[in-house]
């Protein structure tokens, strides 16, 4: 179960992924979000995208490869930007200054059933 969940929110936007200009995938996960793992590479291996693109990511403040970014999402400090799907610890419930700005697509669940992962998008309203 380490790590389960990145593989199925990804199946969950595949389909609608050209439909957002900015994919925000939290790098923390766990019950507590108390482990830190490397979403960035099971993207890649699920074909979000090439290995040229993963060559030329940036590491600051997290992974940005193309228009995925990889970080810790802190709802305080997260900025707007429309067209955008957040993937996130279950832990992490929408709040903040765009909270009114995001609707929730789907929670993802472990083979536990417990709480995984929310998926976000940005809304106009």
């Amino acid at each position: 179960n380490f790590q389960y969940g990145y593989k199925q929110a990804w199946e969950y936007i595949k389909p609608n992924i050209n439909k957002y200009d900015k994919v925000v995938v939290e790098n923390r996960f766990g019950e507590f979000g108390q482990f830190t793992g490397v979403p960035h590479l099971y993207f890649g291996y699920f074909g979000a995208f090439s290995a040229e693109e993963m060559q030329k990511r940036v590491d600051n403040n997290g992974t940005k490869i193309g228009k995925y970014e990889f970080k810790y999402v802190d709802w305080n400090q997260e900025d707007y930007s429309p067209k955008t799907v957040y993937i996130v610890s279950a832990i992490n419930p929408r709040a903040g200054k765009i909270y009114d700005k995001l609707k929730e697509l789907t929670l993802i669940r472990n083979t536990d059933f417990t709480a995984q992962f929310l998926i976000y998008e940005t809304v106009d309203k």
